[in-house]
């Protein structure tokens, strides 16, 4: 392959591989536009819970190791569905083998899904279990893959910083990705014993950022002191680790004033990376989100921060959408960094609908 022909087709491929990234985004971002989302800083994509693998299974049973198959699972009590006689066509991990024989009155939960095929969830303890029948006791109930079920969302909201980290983890699933208002509601059902335990654990440190929030809605100074240290300094270390929670907890704490303060500290300090830009910009999109009446402030925001941050543009333009607002059409049309694909696309997503607003109205 002459050098040529090799720079072409190198090209080709790193079009067609950006090309598959823009449309994989685009369409999640098209999911996001016009709809409830559930909450960007916790969970950004559509995440299926373990309740909602129990919810859409056509069968659920307990099973150990089968005698006549080793490595391989039997039925022994079956929850939900009916599984049939066939043999269950599911390799059996080496680690779960041996929990089940250390243990006899241990059993497996197994899942099968309407195309046929068996699922391990987990090993079945007692309190386990106990969630288990609680998710079947609500399954007329409860639609898979919902975000809006307050009743829902508080029937889990014990299980936070459970000793067993899997009903912990369903809990943080099903909980982060309702919206903040959700969250505020469930947070008066959570101690914050509990949650200053699991902030200060490392084994919860991947679930921080709902730790966070729920600090920012204490009614406690030495939580709400905690809130505002915290900001200060992460302003000092130009640090964006958990920084959309923090600062979603700062506004929490300080209400309307902690938008300027936030806007002063990032948006006016040309110096700041985007990473930093993004987390504070969706901590105020989300309290805006919950609270139209705040709106105007994160606007006035946003309008500093293309001031100082004009790259930075395709980062508001789902909030400008989704908030009908589009006054800044003028201020996108004279953007003219060097943008990514996607960037491109979010900006002139915006434009085209602000024209389509714009002729709609005309008389």
């Amino acid at each position: 392959m002459t050098g040529d022909k090799a720079n072409r087709t190198s090209l080709i491929f790193k079009r067609s591989s950006a090309l598959v990234r823009l449309v994989a985004t685009v369409s999640l971002l098209g999911m996001t536009v016009g709809t409830a989302s559930s909450h960007p800083i916790l969970v950004p994509r559509p995440t299926q819970t373990m309740a909602d693998q129990i919810l859409v299974s056509d069968s659920l049973v307990l099973a150990r190791e089968d005698p006549e198959r080793p490595f391989h699972y039997a039925a022994l009590e079956t929850l939900m569905g009916d599984p049939g006689s066939a043999a269950i066509d599911l390799y059996m991990p080496t680690q779960v083998r041996r929990e089940l024989a250390a243990n006899p009155e241990l059993t497996a939960l197994l899942r099968r899904d309407r195309k046929g095929k068996w699922h391990f969830l987990g090993v079945a303890t007692s309190d386990f279990m106990a969630v288990v029948h609680r998710i079947l006791h609500h399954a007329d109930e409860w639609e898979p893959n919902e975000t809006d079920n307050l009743p829902r969302l508080k029937e889990f909201s014990s299980l936070l910083g459970h000793e067993d980290v899997r009903l912990h983890d369903l809990a943080y699933w099903e909980i982060g990705r309702g919206t903040y208002a959700s969250i505020r509601e469930v947070g008066t059902n959570v101690s914050m014993d509990r949650v200053r335990k699991m902030h200060v654990n490392p084994i919860f440190f991947q679930w921080r950022g709902l730790d966070i929030m729920l600090l920012g809605l204490s009614d406690e100074e030495r939580d709400r002191a905690r809130v505002v240290n915290v900001m200060q300094q992460k302003k000092a270390s130009s640090s964006d680790l958990n920084l959309a929670a923090w600062a979603t907890a700062y506004i929490e704490v300080e209400g309307p004033a902690g938008i300027d303060q936030l806007s002063e500290w990032y948006y006016t300090d040309s110096t700041r990376s985007r990473d930093e830009l993004r987390s504070v910009t969706r901590a105020l999109a989300g309290h805006a989100n919950e609270a139209p009446e705040l709106r105007e402030k994160v606007l006035a925001a946003y309008n500093v921060m293309l001031d100082n941050h004009p790259y930075a543009a395709p980062d508001i333009a789902h909030d400008l959408i989704a908030w009908q607002h589009w006054e800044l059409r003028e201020r996108f049309q004279q953007l003219k960094p060097e943008l990514d694909p996607l960037s491109v696309y979010k900006v002139d997503l915006y434009l085209r609908q602000a024209r389509a607003q714009t002729r709609s109205r005309r008389p």
